[in-house]
Order: structure tokens, then C-alpha cells, then sequence
């Protein structure tokens, strides 16, 4: 019982890690795509993100 608790432990933790890296990955992912989104809108001067809020 002792060995499954630790083995299930192990396990979570290993998971918890992968976690961990695949969040960092998709926040690194997010980060680049609003800096291109970021230079296009500078460089093209035009809009490309949908403004929150009423249509006016």
C-alpha cells in the first residue's frame, strides 16, 4: 500500500512538471505572437486585434 501511495506520488509530480514546461512553452508561444502582432500593427498601420466594448 505504502509503495503504491509512493509510486502514485512520483507519478504527480512527474506530471505537476510537465505541466509546468507545457504552460511555459504556451506562454512563450503567446508572448511571440502578440510581439508580431505587435510589430505588424506599428509597421502596417492598421489595426488587427479586435477592439473590446460597443461598436460605435
Amino acid at each position: 500500500m505504502k509503495q503504491a501511495n509512493t509510486n502514485e506520488l512520483a507519478l504527480l509530480k512527474r506530471k505537476l512538471v510537465d505541466m509546468e514546461q507545457h504552460a511555459k512553452k504556451l506562454e512563450l508561444g503567446n508572448q511571440a505572437l502578440n510581439t508580431i502582432i505587435n510589430l505588424a500593427e506599428e509597421q502596417f498601420k492598421i489595426p488587427i486585434r479586435k477592439k473590446s466594448g460597443l461598436k460605435q
